[in-house]
């Protein structure tokens, strides 16, 4: 299955074959920048679940300080020893992969025998419908930059980005196929972050140009098998099944325009 970028609609959405998503926390918060240094293997990445600070956290409206971080929402990877407990098991959507399917269900749920499982909140799309009210209050009802995982309707993975209030970015997702979509989180913590052939990363940090730094990812990194070496640049990554070609300028957030020129995965715009 070939990996593909869509950008339709104001959203940014890549999907790929469910096979190499994972989760990894961190030791403590980072970046996307550091979380790709400490993971070569790692493709692309979006922001984990809304976290609170930890006890004794001094307050930090806008996360710049603190140093510990609580996932809300839970979290499992057994091939990275990941195994993080919700604390609202009756919320949003869990996506669990089981033997190569990427399958949705409400709450904090993961299907037997999952490898990996990941609980966002609110539920975006269930089971094909779009599950946020039409009229969002506060935040949500508000332009944002908003990150969401899910699986398509073709069983394909994906990770999106959009800048828009809830109702709407779950209408896009489901426009766009989405069977299933969790949000994981917005504003500053907002990421989308690819690692381009060349090495180079490219995404979206929306609302915190410096890129906020969160404790957990949600992680696509295919078989290493997918790497092959090419003159003196370095490594290339090819993804499984994808061909490279050359595109324009990918907009992933509002005033952010990424080079021209890349390599990059050929897809729809």
């Amino acid at each position: 299955m070939q990996p593909e970028v869509i950008s339709t609609a104001g959203l940014k959405l890549v999907a790929f074959a469910p096979e190499g998503l994972g989760i990894v926390v961190p030791a403590a918060p980072n970046t996307a920048e550091t979380l790709f240094r400490e993971h070569p293997e790692v493709i692309l990445a979006a922001d984990g679940p809304m976290f609170s600070l930890c006890p004794g956290e001094p307050p930090d409206p806008q996360y710049e300080r603190y140093r510990c971080g609580i996932v809300d929402y839970g979290l499992i990877d057994v091939a990275r020893g990941v195994s993080v407990r919700s604390r609202y098991t009756g919320r949003g959507v869990t996506l669990s992969l089981v033997g190569g399917r990427l399958l949705g269900s409400r709450g904090w749920s993961p299907a037997a025998g999952a490898s990996v499982a990941v609980q966002g909140y609110p539920g975006l799309v269930e089971a094909g419908r779009v599950a946020v009210g039409e009229h969002p209050t506060g935040d949500n009802a508000v332009p944002n930059g908003r990150v969401a995982v899910g699986v398509l309707t073709d069983g394909r993975a994906f990770m999106a980005y959009a800048r828009t209030d809830m109702r709407t970015f779950a209408e896009r997702l489901a426009g766009a196929g989405a069977q299933w979509a969790a949000y994981t989180d917005g504003g500053g913590s907002s990421s989308l972050v690819l690692r381009r052939p060349t090495g180079e990363l490219v995404g979206s940090d929306s609302d915190d140009p410096r890129g906020r730094r969160v404790p957990s990812w949600v992680v696509w990194a295919p078989a290493a098998t997918s790497r092959q070496t090419v003159g003196p640049t370095g490594t290339r990554l090819v993804l499984p099944g994808a061909s490279a070609s050359t595109v324009v300028p990918w907009v992933l957030a509002g005033g952010v325009i990424f080079a021209a020129g890349a390599y990059w995965l050929r897809g729809r715009r």
